[in-house]
């Protein structure tokens, strides 16, 4: 069974064996290298990379976006491409397929809990109304007006609600 050490206890007994072991140490590598040697490492993993450079991209991309939604929202992409599927591929309020990136992972803000995926546009309203059901309401109500509470001010001539 492993023991529990303390952090001052832990960092002794690392101290004591690199006194002990200094050979066995290597803090950096690449500052021991000489030219030559990091000429000749630059040069290989340049010729890997564009023999694989799809492959790379596309293992970067996915696994950023994984540890982005692993951290953000709790969810794996496979998770948020279950949901996506479920949505067919488009945006829950508008319905519009996404045209530039992904959809947006929209979530409750006070118990997190993810609510579906949104295009940016509608994520950005939800937003901006702070998700609030009123300020939705009274946007509404305010686009049903069409302009119909409209006066025109009599000294410039503008238009305003009334």
């Amino acid at each position: 069974m492993a023991q529990n050490y303390t952090k001052e206890e832990n960092r002794e007994y690392q101290r004591k064996w690199r006194a002990a072991h200094p050979d066995k140490r290597i803090r950096n590598r690449w500052a021991k290298m000489t030219l030559e040697q990091k000429s000749k490492a630059n040069g290989q993993a340049l010729v890997w990379y564009h023999k694989n450079k799809e492959k790379v991209r596309t293992y970067y991309r996915e696994n950023r976006r994984n540890a982005h939604l692993k951290h953000k929202y709790g969810i794996t992409l496979e998770q948020y491409n279950s949901l996506l599927t479920k949505q067919n591929g488009v945006c829950a309020i508008c319905g519009n397929p996404p045209r530039e990136k992904l959809l947006d992972t929209d979530h409750d803000h006070d118990t997190g809990k993810i609510r579906g995926l949104l295009c940016w546009r509608c994520n950005g309203l939800l937003g901006r109304a702070r998700d609030s059901i009123e300020i939705l309401e009274s946007a509404i109500e305010y686009l049903g007006e069409g302009g119909n509470n409209l006066i025109l001010c009599e000294e410039s001539g503008s238009q305003f609600l009334s």
